[in-house]
């Protein structure tokens, strides 16, 4: 972290980051279909909304994550951070897997969470069908 940043207290931090969560689900709606299912939609998790709220640039929120200050608030703000970004990721996977979010758009907001940095490319998933009653027949 550079020495000209101040970095907020972490129980204040950790009350804004929670903050904007809580703000993010205040927003959900129940919608009940002909079929007798339910739809859901609420204001999604992402990095920029977080960054917005609590008043930190996202390059701040990455450098800090990254390589976090040595004193202890620095180390706890760096674990809270950590924490919001692994929430929001999992926000993001969970809609694009129950089709609710594009998988490039989901694709492209993972990619800016990790600061436009690659990921390591997931091991190939080999998918093995059992044809118990001969339908490919």
């Amino acid at each position: 972290m550079s020495k000209t940043t101040k970095l907020p207290p972490a129980d204040e931090l950790k009350k804004q980051v929670e903050a904007y969560f809580a703000a993010c689900d205040a927003t959900a709606e129940r919608t009940p279909l002909k079929n007798g299912a339910a739809a859901y939609r609420q204001v999604p998790y992402t990095f920029c909304g977080l960054a917005a709220h609590i008043r930190m640039d996202r390059a701040q929120i990455l450098q800090c994550v990254k390589a976090p200050a040595r004193s202890p608030n620095g180390r706890a703000v760096s674990e809270i951070l950590k924490d919001a970004i692994r929430r929001i990721e999992g926000h993001v996977a969970e809609r694009a897997l129950l089709g609710e979010l594009n998988a490039a758009v989901a694709a492209m907001l993972l990619k800016d969470l990790s600061g436009g940095e690659e990921r390591e490319a997931a091991p190939a998933l080999t998918v093995t069908m059992d044809d118990r009653e001969d339908w490919s027949q």
